[in-house]
């Protein structure tokens, strides 16, 4: 949406069918401590994938893509 790749609606559509998990303090800790060189946001969103042992991550960002493969985590487009 922020770039204008995908219309709200398309991503209303998406985020009714995909199971969001809250951030817990510890995945802050976690996310502070990897040594991955993530952006802040990115950090914390791969630090929730891991602690729920995620298969996959819906995410365009190639740098966060690449660091959750890094960790067994499959990369999945929003598309």
């Amino acid at each position: 949406v922020r770039r204008g790749v995908l219309e709200p609606a398309v991503v209303d559509d998406l985020l009714s069918r995909v199971n969001l998990i809250a951030v817990e303090g510890a995945d802050f800790v976690s996310a502070g401590r990897a040594r991955t060189g993530l952006r802040s946001a990115d950090a914390i969103h791969l630090a929730v994938a891991l602690r729920v042992q995620a298969e996959e991550m819906i995410t365009y960002d190639l740098e966060l893509a690449e660091a959750a493969r890094l960790a067994g985590i499959a990369r999945r487009s929003p598309r």
